[in-house]
């Protein structure tokens, strides 16, 4: 983490059964390891996307391009700018009543690890707000899920 600060992170159902799912290593504490069971480098899952992009248009694909700047995507803008994106939009959150709304722009800047720049308003928002969090990641597993279904559709109709 930045600034070697902690950051808690409430997981969703879906990222629960994922990590329970993963092969355990013994002695090993990370989540997530290269084909010798350390640490990814900082380049790895960017080499990673590069070679799907690349696969993919050799199959005559369009590969996975950042349509704003038609670069090839990278791990930070998909993942994390996907993510704000997401919960920015007016249907992200199913209330009780059916409705659907935007999650606070708060919540989504604390998933983030985002510091607050403002000094008055970080002096009083201490807390963490993992209740509330919880609900963020658990509606966008589910939004995750429904897309990787779609895909999964695509796939075996094309």
């Amino acid at each position: 983490m930045k600034a070697d600060k902690g950051h808690i992170v409430p997981l969703s159902d879906e990222a629960i059964l994922l990590l329970e799912a993963l092969p355990k290593h013994r002695g090993q504490n990370l989540v997530f390891t290269n084909s010798k069971h350390a640490a990814l480098s900082d380049a790895a899952m960017g080499k990673l996307i590069k070679d799907m992009h690349s696969s993919a248009v050799e199959a005559g694909g369009n590969g996975y391009l950042d349509p704003d700047q038609g670069r090839i995507a990278t791990p930070h803008g998909t993942a994390r700018s996907s993510f704000k994106d997401w919960s920015l939009k007016a249907s992200a959150r199913v209330m009780a009543n059916g409705n659907t709304s935007s999650f606070p722009d708060e919540l989504s800047e604390l998933a983030l690890a985002h510091v607050n720049s403002d000094e008055t308003r970080a002096a009083y928002a201490r807390g963490g707000l993992l209740e509330e969090r919880q609900e963020l990641m658990q509606a966008w597993a589910k939004y995750l899920s429904q897309k990787m279904a779609g895909n999964v559709l695509k796939m075996e109709t094309s």
